[in-house]
């Protein structure tokens, strides 16, 4: 009976023991670090022990959407966790997410705060009333950026004199800047910098912006939609360490490339089709990419490439665009992947395969509605290429398909690529907007295969 009462003692024990609070503050510390601020502020609430905790945690996000609001008042939360904190306990990370209508002086003072503890990580994500926030000018003499992220209605006006050693990651959404060749200014003098972000950014002057960084390893570029001044820009890539890029234009953007940029191993396009100015992007720049490993190409991307009627035909080293453009062999390529829609013409896809020899996976997402494309434009009907593409008969090995809907060229196009490709091992077919869903599944399981082992895998 003892020995029961004694088991039943120690569960009772152990059950509410709090081991977690009696483990040592700079483990407790990180464990909180991997919590978002909001989260991690919350843990205070569990015990007096974690409350001294959270006021030393070295990343502080400050949001006032809505989740945030049902805590504290935003102005007395950052005051509290920022500006009471001892400008001895450094901070790694900083975040200000600010929309409605602050004083930009108190705005100011928090920047600046952060700046004194420190700081190497800032993002700032302020839509203030009242028209553009301006940097404080201590932010361009600050020397321990490595992470520097702006967004929304921030006007950027870079001076003449700043440097930035330890900058490693810059990135601009919706920001506007003085003048764009200013942004070419600040990345010369960014002597480390990996990874570049300008996204749907607008600018007050100028008409060339350079980017350039020989440490540079990402890129993503998106100019800004409806921006009649893009017309008139001419973008220049000089970034000869290059392993990452992504380039989408809503607008008018001239792009060239200094150099082919044998570094690079993933390229994401989505320039095309609006203007003849972005077909000859489009294409400049694939003939620079021709290094790269993974590939994907938007519908507007593809659209150019196939000659899109919509828009007319352009002009390239003095032939058609379009489906008269001969692609670079891709050696290096192993995934593409295509992006496409109910109006992109399929005469494209076995160019793009036949020059990808080495080819390993095939990425459809949006489907291949040629059913439809078809009802539209005679010219757009699949038919089957010869000579058949080299990746098919030896390297490729998934084929992933998005939106299937069962029509005549579709099934056309899964049994020439069924029935060509040797080495295949796994189709996966998205079925959900598929009718006579058991009726086409069996049809497609009756398809000779080139491949024995390849298995398909229907999605619904």
């Amino acid at each position: 009976m003892a020995s029961k009462r004694s088991k039943t003692k120690r569960s009772k024990t152990s059950s509410t023991t709090d081991r977690i609070s009696d483990l040592p503050d700079l483990l407790l510390l990180t464990i909180l670090s991997f919590l978002p601020f909001h989260s991690a502020v919350s843990t205070s609430l569990l015990s007096k022990r974690w409350r001294p905790l959270c006021m030393s945690l070295s990343n502080l996000h400050f949001d006032d959407s809505d989740g945030e609001k049902s805590g504290p008042p935003f102005i007395s939360r950052v005051d509290k966790f920022l500006m009471n904190r001892e400008n001895e306990l450094v901070i790694e990370e900083f975040g200000l997410k600010c929309n409605g209508d602050y004083d930009r002086t108190l705005v100011n003072t928090w920047i600046h705060k952060a700046l004194e503890l420190q700081v190497k990580n800032v993002s700032l994500e302020l839509c203030i009333r009242g028209g553009l926030y301006q940097l404080l000018p201590d932010m361009y003499t600050y020397g321990r950026f490595e992470v520097l992220r702006l967004k929304w209605r921030i006007l950027v006006d870079i001076p003449s004199n700043f440097y930035f050693s330890r900058l490693k990651v810059l990135e601009f959404y919706y920001v506007q800047f003085s003048s764009y060749e200013s942004v070419t200014e600040l990345l010369l003098n960014c002597p480390v910098l990996e990874s570049l972000v300008i996204q749907r950014c607008k600018y007050q002057s100028g008409c060339c912006l350079t980017v350039c960084g020989s440490a540079l390893k990402n890129l993503t570029l998106k100019t800004a939609e409806g921006n009649d001044q893009e017309s008139k820009l001419k973008i220049v890539i000089d970034t000869p360490a290059l392993e990452t890029l992504k380039v989408g234009d809503s607008a008018f953007a001239d792009i060239f490339v200094k150099d082919t940029l044998l570094s690079l191993r993933t390229a994401h396009f989505s320039v095309g089709i609006d203007r003849d100015v972005l077909r000859e992007s489009l294409f400049r720049l694939l003939d620079n990419s021709f290094h790269v490993e993974s590939l994907t190409l938007t519908d507007k991307a593809v659209g150019a490439l196939d000659g899109d009627t919509r828009y007319g035909l352009s002009i390239y080293h003095n032939v058609n665009c379009g489906s008269d453009y001969e692609f670079p062999i891709f050696h290096n390529l192993i995934k593409l992947e295509l992006r496409v829609d109910n109006w992109t013409c399929w005469k494209l896809l076995p160019k793009i395969l036949a020059s990808s020899p080495n080819l390993q996976t095939l990425l459809l997402p949006w489907g291949v509605d040629l059913g439809h494309t078809s009802q539209r434009h005679d010219y757009c009907l699949w038919s089957w290429p010869r000579p058949v593409p080299e990746c098919l008969l030896s390297n490729l090995k998934t084929i992933e398909y998005g939106a299937f809907h069962g029509t005549n060229d579709e099934l056309s196009l899964f049994e020439f690529l069924i029935l060509h490709g040797r080495a295949l091992q796994k189709i996966s077919i998205d079925c959900s907007d598929l009718k006579r869903k058991s009726k086409i599944r069996k049809e497609l399981l009756t398809y000779g295969r080139g491949s024995q082992s390849c298995k398909i895998e229907f999605i619904n």
